[in-house]
């Protein structure tokens, strides 16, 4: 073979690691072959020749660096979505921080304005019970004058009421110095009523002593409960014997006590019960037992009672 020529082989080698790309693959290398002719004394025919192969081949290494490269493109693609998920998960934290910068700043307005609405609700309120104390003490006001306008009419009505029971009325006598007296001279008050009592030494029968009370403008004694009873106990005194006393304006009607001004009696204050008529007060006797029944005829001293010219105050 001469110096220049070149010999050529195929070799066939089973990659053991192709098997995870192509199993069935099988590669083939080509090789160039040079033999180079030993410098020596040998003989010619016997020429040693040496032969370096030259082997380029693909070997099983050849599938790491595909695999590092979608490696490194997967990690690209993974740190690009990462990227943009910062990227938007940054934005919302920015848009959500926004939007609570401003529902908090229309929450203060709002607090403001109830707080606002509040303070002027509240002086309003203020307002109202200011006047409506006002009113009310207007009203107190008014109504202590109307009680004492009745006062006044009531009083006015009673002295109208009086002064009809003269006939005519003794000015002079009842209003001296044009200032009115609540009784009149020798009759004495007690519950906005006038009592005489008379103790003269001309005793007089019950319908006489009346008639004596009428000319006065009043009649004879009413009474109405136990304090005007012992009023008119303290008021009287025992004189000549038991059988003396005070005419009542109280007499028997058809088996029942009837008082001048026409009620029934119902108090009862009887010492004792005879079969007579009119009604006398026993001087100096119990409240409660101090009323005996007498003749029409018997002369007793008696107790006139009229209304008062003006009820005091």
């Amino acid at each position: 073979m001469d110096k220049g020529d070149a010999n050529y082989s195929t070799l066939v080698f089973k990659n053991k690691a192709a098997g995870l790309t192509d199993e069935t693959e099988n590669q083939t290398v080509y090789s160039e072959v040079k033999s180079k002719k030993q410098m020596t004394a040998a003989p010619r025919g016997e020429e040693e020749q040496k032969i370096i192969p030259e082997v380029k081949q693909e070997d099983s290494g050849t599938t790491a660096p595909k695999a590092e490269t979608a490696a490194k493109c997967s990690s690209r693609v993974l740190l690009v979505c990462l990227g943009t998920l910062c990227a938007l998960l940054v934005a919302a934290i920015i848009v959500l921080s926004v939007k609570i910068s401003m529902d908090m700043k229309n929450q203060e307005e709002t607090n403001n304005n109830l707080t606002n609405k509040y303070k002027q609700l509240t002086e309003e309120n203020n307002n109202l019970l200011k006047e409506n104390e006002r009113l009310m003490n207007n009203n107190t006001f008014l109504t202590n004058q109307t009680e004492q306008l009745s006062r006044e009419r009531d009083d006015l009505n009673l002295i109208l009421e009086v002064i009809l029971t003269f006939d005519p009325f003794p000015v002079k006598t009842k209003c001296p110095n044009k200032k009115c007296q609540l009784c009149q001279d020798q009759w004495i008050l007690f519950q906005g009523k006038c009592y005489f009592f008379f103790n003269e030494t001309d005793w007089k029968t019950w319908n006489e002593s009346r008639q004596f009370c009428q000319n006065k403008s009043a009649d004879l004694v009413v009474v109405d409960n136990l304090q005007e009873q012992e009023f008119l106990g303290n008021r009287t005194k025992f004189y000549h014997d038991k059988w003396h006393g005070f005419w009542l304006g109280l007499q028997r009607i058809n088996n029942t006590w009837v008082w001048v001004d026409g009620h029934e009696d119902t108090l009862g204050f009887w010492e004792s019960q005879y079969d007579k008529d009119y009604g006398l007060l026993v001087p100096e006797a119990p409240p409660t037992q101090s009323w005996r029944p007498e003749m029409l005829t018997s002369l007793q001293k008696f107790i006139c009672e009229r209304k008062a010219l003006i009820w005091p105050n």
